[in-house]
């Protein structure tokens, strides 16, 4: 069942007109058993204040090599399923722009080796 909250609820094929005050939503919505999705709070899950340290910046804005295998980026992406979360890792060539390595893992944890 979609959910929808009042002020965005279409109720056109619930009765026959959409001209409807906000309570008559409410009650139509609660005996059909729609309940109103709301927004979640935007969570800042970077902490940049922290005494750790900082491994150097070895690109330095390169990012258009002149051959392949001289400078490679990488990224972790998360993704929502229907069984929790998948965690996709991935290493590109900036030369060719291809995937060079990549895994997946229900788990995200940090890395064995640390970088120097």
């Amino acid at each position: 069942m979609e959910l929808a909250g009042y002020k965005t609820a279409d109720v056109s094929g619930l009765i026959g007109s959409n001209r409807l005050g906000k309570d008559r939503v409410r009650k139509l919505m609660q005996q059909h058993g729609i309940q109103a999705k709301t927004k979640r709070k935007f969570v800042v899950t970077t902490d940049s204040r922290h005494s750790l340290p900082v491994t150097a910046d070895l690109l330095q804005l390169r990012f258009n090599p002149e051959q392949f295998n001289q400078r490679w980026s990488g990224d972790i992406a998360y993704i929502a399923t229907d069984e929790g979360w998948l965690y996709l890792a991935a290493v590109i060539d900036l030369f060719s722009r291809q995937v060079g390595a990549g895994a997946c893992s229900r788990t995200c944890r940090p890395a064995q080796s640390r970088a120097r």
